[in-house]
């Protein structure tokens, strides 16, 4: 026989289970698509610097939503994009990660971990809303990348983010679109 209190527990658990797609699908506005523009949008950087995608016209731009700095997968993620990024530079992609920490975090992150790509502060989620990235477990953004064509249109959307190997996930992303 069960016990009463596991008999709750894994039914309360199994109702999570069931409630917890219906609740995060809910919550999604509309869903950008590859051919679209790009949400135009001001954020600061890491040195608290105010930057405008409409500044990055004419650049292919990787947009890397991520959950939060210093922990594991993120930093991993970000590693993965450092360490492959004079071959991103020599394809001509501007790297822009962007997370709901403050500049402040992002200058310690961008600092320790020798990060050379600037990362976004998007405190109240609009901007990871625009994108479709704010819906995260926990509250936090998803692991999302959105590819950005010199003209501002999206051509691609990476939402299965391998984080040990991302930088190359960029670069094949854009050259599928040149197919």
């Amino acid at each position: 026989m069960i016990p009463t209190k596991l008999l709750s527990f894994i039914s309360l658990l199994i109702i999570c289970l069931v409630l917890a797609p219906i609740i995060l699908y809910a919550k999604k506005g509309k869903p950008l698509l590859v051919g679209t523009l790009a949400p135009h949008f001001s954020l600061p950087n890491q040195e608290g610097t105010q930057q405008k995608l409409k500044n990055f016209l004419g650049k292919k731009i990787a947009l890397c939503f991520y959950p939060k700095d210093n922990s594991p997968f993120c930093t991993k993620q970000l590693c993965s994009i450092r360490d492959g990024f004079a071959v991103l530079q020599d394809h001509g992609i501007t790297i822009i990660g962007i997370s709901a920490d403050s500049a402040k975090k992002h200058q310690d992150f961008k600092k320790n971990e020798k990060l050379p790509f600037m990362l976004l502060s998007d405190t109240d989620k609009k901007v990871a809303s625009l994108y479709g990235a704010a819906d995260g477990w926990f509250g936090m953004l998803k692991r999302i990348t959105i590819l950005i064509n010199e003209k501002g249109f999206i051509v691609d959307i990476i939402d299965s983010v391998n984080v040990s190997d991302h930088a190359q996930q960029i670069v094949d992303g854009f050259a599928k679109t040149r197919q």
